[in-house]
């Protein structure tokens, strides 16, 4: 749905490999990986999906290894989208210090109800062709939701990624000692 705005961060520190590790678990919490899609009902009564966060006053939770990093940025009350970037990545040896490399994705299961939405927005569309030919108003309004079922969730879904995508990286330059090196999108 929206693999389009996938980036790839490389980020320069001067410490360690161990130490930049070290420093990065110190703001995870630790949980199983990958997190679990959840349905959850919110305030207003609507069912949404979110990403299963653990309560906790770090910044993010997930996974920190010697070979992997699988983190996504926690939330105060437990409730993630999974338009949220999660962030994998490695860190290398470099001539005084150390690299960070990060590819931020969407949650793998992000994709499970796009094709739903473009196939009811196809229906909709063209159920409303005979309607809009006969001049009756209700087939311009069927075609207009036609078209913002096929649109709307994955311009959402890009907005969502990229506004959480600058938030997370914002919060992780803030609690680790890190310089970027290079962005771009994959």
């Amino acid at each position: 749905m929206i693999g389009a705005v996938l980036e790839h961060v490389r980020y320069r520190s001067a410490l360690s490999p161990e130490a930049l590790r070290t420093a990065l678990a110190e703001i995870v919490a630790p949980t199983e990986w990958p997190p679990a899609l959840i349905f959850k009902l919110s305030g207003g009564g609507i069912v949404s999906r979110v990403m299963e966060s653990p309560e906790t006053p770090l910044p993010f939770f997930g996974l920190v290894s010697t070979e992997k990093i699988r983190i996504a940025r926690a939330s105060r009350g437990g409730q993630v989208t999974p338009f949220q970037p999660i962030l994998l990545g490695t860190i290398t040896a470099d001539p005084g210090g150390s690299l960070l490399d990060l590819t931020l994705r969407p949650h793998r299961e992000t994709k499970s109800l796009s094709g739903l939405f473009t196939l009811t927005g196809f229906v909709m569309l063209g159920s409303s062709i005979p309607a809009i030919l006969s001049a009756q108003s209700l087939g311009v309004i069927g075609a207009v939701i036609g078209v913002l079922f096929m649109i709307f969730p994955t311009w959402r879904a890009r907005t969502c990624f990229r506004t959480d995508q600058r938030d997370a990286l914002k919060a992780l330059c803030a609690a680790l000692p890190l310089s970027v090196v290079s962005e771009h999108a994959v």
